[in-house]
């Protein structure tokens, strides 16, 4: 690997070395055409200039005027030699740290980004702010109203209904006339009359701040639950399926709420309807009667008891 990086190094170098070499050259030959012209005729030429080659960004450029040719040679020979002799040095017996690493300090640049990037993060900022305006319209909304205290107070309120009192059994009157010779009723008399049932009885909601559950059974509605699943469905969820359509005429058409409240047997007005015959009636089995059995005389001995029937 470190041999790889070597060659492209020197590779590089070269290149570089190169290039250098080709620009000091054309530089030369520019400024010996400019002195033999100046020496052998001073009349200005009407030739146009040479185009001098633009120098790389990375190199500074070097603008002297009249220097010796030989002084730049040698100074280049002298850059080659040591370019050429020189030896890229690998450290050996030492391990490469990955948690070790430049840090590199952020620069904020005054750049945007593409649309297909910011796309995202834009549409998260929207539903964020778009939370945010939902939050302050229910606060602008309920600023002035106490609705969690409201709330508490209607939760106390239902919690002291369901609460149940003392109950008096003593009668009015008893005890609390007195003349001569008769004491009241003790205090201690009454208190045998007054049944006490529980304070504070627990509620399902009491670990619930913001639940109130109807603890209140509804009677009527027991009376239309059925306890097993009727006949024609076999399931519960058939059953339920049934019950789930509504019926009234307000949520379903009226054909469809015809055909759903249509009774069993339909009859029309003037039509004559025949009593049932004894086929359709229901065949009741009559209960086969036993032969009574004779009375039997029963003749009593000392030891011994004697059984005779009449014949």
């Amino acid at each position: 690997m470190f041999e790889e990086v070597e060659e492209k190094l020197q590779n590089k170098v070269q290149e570089k070395l190169n290039r250098i070499s080709k620009q000091l050259d054309s530089k030369l030959e520019d400024k010996d055409d400019n002195e033999m012209e100046l020496e052998t005729d001073e009349i200005p030429s009407l030739k146009m200039n040479k185009q001098n080659i633009t120098a790389d960004v990375d190199e500074e450029l070097t603008e002297e005027t009249r220097v010796n040719n030989e002084q730049n040679r040698g100074e280049r020979d002298t850059v080659l030699k040591t370019i050429a002799t020189a030896s890229v040095k690998v450290r050996s017996g030492e391990d490469i740290d990955p948690n070790k690493f430049h840090e590199v300090t952020p620069r904020l640049l005054a750049s945007e980004l593409p649309e297909m990037v910011t796309e995202g993060d834009e549409a998260m900022d929207q539903e964020d702010q778009a939370a945010k305006d939902r939050h302050l319209v229910i606060t602008e909304a309920f600023a002035e109203s106490d609705v969690v205290q409201q709330f508490q107070k209607e939760k106390e309120e239902e919690t002291s209904k369901s609460a149940v009192g003392d109950v008096n059994l003593s009668l009015p009157g008893w005890g609390s006339w007195a003349g001569h010779n008769l004491k009241p009723m003790t205090r201690r008399k009454r208190k045998k009359f007054v049944i006490k049932f529980p304070r504070v009885i627990p509620r399902r909601d009491a670990n619930r701040g913001n639940v109130i559950l109807n603890e209140d059974a509804d009677r009527p509605i027991k009376e239309h639950q059925v306890s097993e699943v009727p006949f024609p469905f076999t399931s519960v969820q058939e059953y339920e399926a049934s019950v789930r359509a509504p019926l009234g005429s307000t949520w379903v058409p009226q054909t469809a709420h015809k055909k759903l409240t249509r009774p069993a047997l339909v009859t029309k007005l003037g039509t004559i309807i025949s009593p049932m015959d004894e086929d359709q009636l229901v065949a009741v089995n009559k209960q086969k009667k036993l032969p009574k059995r004779k009375p039997q005389n029963v003749k009593k001995t000392n030891h011994t008891t004697e059984v005779k029937n009449k014949n």
